[in-house]
């Protein structure tokens, strides 16, 4: 992938999430943490799609299917294909599909919400790769942690690099 392309897109979009999550709320909602939480968890979806759209028409069907090629055999993910489907299918035949699309009362777990998260680890997978990456990664999860020498700051520089 070029260096201003996709990925590097997907990986920003990523590490993004990852460090807003434990920081957006909203007291203007019931729950202070879990819709506004959920929403950024879809936003985040939303875009990783959107940018797999741009890939796919930039560099055509061949491409994108042998960058999904190394999860072709992957248990993990076939787990969570096989989870998705079956929400699908429990969606569509439930007595309550729009509640089980959206979600229902004070409660955001739908098909939407579970779509998202598979989407994210998809685009997890896609983006961080190489060993590199998911050091980049790392640092990223632990960068709130009290490590003695380093800064969160110091911590988002590195990983945005």
């Amino acid at each position: 992938m070029a260096p201003g392309g996709p990925g590097r897109w997907a990986r920003v979009l990523l590490l993004t999430h990852l460090a807003l999550s434990p920081v957006v709320f909203s007291t203007a909602t019931s729950d202070a943490f879990d819709h506004p939480k959920t929403m950024l968890l879809e936003l985040t979806a939303l875009a990783l799609v959107g940018l797999g759209l741009s890939a796919w028409l930039r560099q055509g069907t061949a491409a994108v299917l042998e960058a999904l090629r190394p999860f072709r055999r992957d248990p993990v993910t076939f787990g969570l294909l096989a989870g998705l489907a079956v929400a699908v299918v429990t969606t569509i035949s439930s007595y309550s599909p729009r509640t089980s699309l959206w979600g229902g009362y004070q409660s955001f777990s739908g098909l939407c919400t579970t779509a998202a998260c598979v989407v994210l680890f998809g685009g997890t997978l896609l983006a961080f790769r190489t060993g590199g990456d998911w050091r980049r990664l790392l640092a990223a999860t632990s960068s709130g942690a009290p490590w003695p020498r380093r800064s969160p700051s110091s911590a988002w520089r590195e990983v945005t690099r």
